[in-house]
């Protein structure tokens, strides 16, 4: 699953965010995207500093894109370390209590520093519809533009 050195270039992700997430990434207030799994799944180990990001409404439109300025994936999780990875960084997740009770249990995650931030206009394709995954890797963007604010 994990992306090796031999992979050329950026790689374009889709990312299903609750409205609340999308709204203050879009905004400037959330600056890091957490994933945390119980499973190494996307977007652990696809994504790279540099890769576009696509921000999903869930059950809506695709209203944002961003860009990997940095990325830090973590194995081994245990619910202190989760603890640790609260206090550290939910200033700039802006988890709620909820989302880090739920998450608790998680052995992995991806912490996404993210640049570049815009509205988006655009096409984006990921052939996946009905796709339960919050996370997919390797779309295509066509006739992709950010929006004009």
């Amino acid at each position: 699953m994990d992306r090796g050195p031999a992979d050329p270039g950026p790689m374009d992700h889709l990312a299903i965010l609750k409205p609340r997430y999308l709204d203050a990434i879009l905004d400037g207030r959330k600056t890091i995207e957490c994933r945390l799994m119980r499973n190494r799944v996307p977007p652990f180990g696809l994504v790279r500093p540099g890769d576009r990001i696509f921000l999903k409404d869930s059950g809506g439109p695709i209203r944002g894109v961003a860009r990997a300025a940095a990325v830090r994936d973590l194995s081994g999780l245990t619910p202190a370390s989760i603890l640790d990875l609260e206090r550290e960084f939910n200033g700039r997740v802006l988890g709620d209590a909820e989302f880090w009770r739920k998450k608790a249990g998680a052995r992995y995650g991806t912490l996404i520093w993210l640049g570049g931030v815009s509205p988006w206009a655009g096409e984006c394709r990921h052939g996946r519809r009905g796709a339960r995954s919050a996370w997919i890797a390797g779309i295509r963007a066509g006739k992709a533009r950010a929006a004009t604010v």
